[in-house]
């Protein structure tokens, strides 16, 4: 059996997938599932369908739709790599990505900070998560085929993105970004939903420049907390306002009370600055002004989020040299994820077996 070749940037906040590239039409396949659970077997109503219910190491997870007011599991712990709400979660956005019943070779993340330790890599925690992803999951709610994950590896979410610019989606690679990479090093600023990691990847791509990489505890969760906080407050509120609300709040910069539209521009732009402040921060400690680096490459959720409230232009305000904003940069990990594992991976192993081929003549 064909075994599909799916990437995964298990983030706190939204897990977002990537299984291939429809060439015809230019566009890479890829799937977004907010990171959503409840303990337990809970009913949430909806019109549509009963809301999955899956279960792993004794525990029971009910799936929130991203309509729900009630709370759900907060992922921001230091377990969730190698916990079974985390694999529920891997599952769970497999199944909502059409693979369900489908044999799966599965490459999920780790942020820098968790990937290496004391400059080099964490293999305890490398293996600890592959061998979570491993495990058994089962599915209570019926008319639910789980994905046969086959084979799964892990990669570093921040240095995933670089094979995103590198390689082009049917494998060709991008010169223009291979003639910088192979003369400079390049950052990768990767604005997620717990961290946010830094990671400067050395010239041709060998690795990382360990003392000028990092991770700091200033993700976009914390960013929507801070508008949630605001929102409250100015508008006198007693109810907390939801998360998908307060998403929308950022995007639109209007937020409805009591069915009332409020233009809340300034509001937004305010919370928005102070986490470019914090940002410009963390890569000064990071990388200094970055006035070596060939680039810097601005990835994740929180990236989309910035060029929605501040356009492109906000980039340039950050670092002054060159600024390389994927298409699509909260989909940048997952489809770096995808790109190593269908074109970098195969030609590693290819090259192996020819390696022993030889040897043996």
């Amino acid at each position: 059996m064909d075994q599909v070749k799916i990437a995964i940037d298990d983030g706190h906040d939204t897990m977002k997938v990537c299984f291939g590239f429809d060439e015809a039409n230019n566009e890479y396949q890829c799937v977004s599932v907010k990171s959503l659970a409840i303990r337990g077997m809970q009913q949430i109503a909806s019109l549509n369908k009963e809301a999955p219910v899956y279960a792993a190491d004794g525990e029971t997870f009910t799936m929130v739709p991203d309509n729900a007011l009630g709370r759900h599991l907060d992922t921001r712990f230091i377990e969730y790599p190698k916990s079974a709400l985390n694999r529920v979660l891997v599952h769970h956005a497999l199944v909502e990505s059409g693979m369900g019943g489908r044999a799966v070779n599965v490459v999920t993340g780790l942020p820098v900070d968790q990937y290496y330790k004391g400059g080099k890599k964490n293999i305890e925690l490398i293996n600890a998560k592959i061998a979570n992803i491993s495990k058994p999951v089962n599915v209570i709610t019926k008319n639910i085929s789980l994905a046969n994950i086959v084979e799964n590896r892990v990669m570093s979410e921040a240095i995933a993105a670089v094979f995103d610019i590198v390689f082009n989606g049917d494998g060709s690679e991008n010169i223009e970004t291979f003639e910088l990479i192979s003369r400079r090093p390049i950052a990768v600023v990767d604005m997620g939903g717990k961290t946010l990691d830094i990671a400067t990847i050395m010239e041709n791509i060998d690795g990382i420049y360990y003392d000028r990489s990092g991770t700091e505890n200033i993700g976009v969760l914390r960013l929507k907390e801070e508008v949630a906080s605001k929102l409250k407050n100015n508008f006198t509120l007693n109810n907390e306002p939801p998360s998908k609300y307060v998403e929308e709040a950022i995007r639109t910069k209007q937020y409805e009370v009591f069915g009332e539209l409020h233009d809340i521009s300034e509001l937004i732009e305010s919370v928005c600055r102070e986490y470019v402040v914090a940002i410009q921060n963390a890569m000064l400690k990071r990388i200094g002004d970055g006035s070596d680096l060939g680039a810097v490459v601005f990835v994740g959720g929180g990236a989309a989020l910035l060029q929605s409230v501040f356009g492109s232009a906000i980039f340039s305000e950050i670092y002054q040299g060159r600024c390389i904003i994927p298409n699509h940069p909260q989909f940048s990990n997952a489809i770096g994820m995808w790109k190593y594992a269908t074109f970098v991976a195969v030609e590693s192993v290819k090259s192996t077996h020819e390696a022993e081929a030889a040897t043996v003549d």
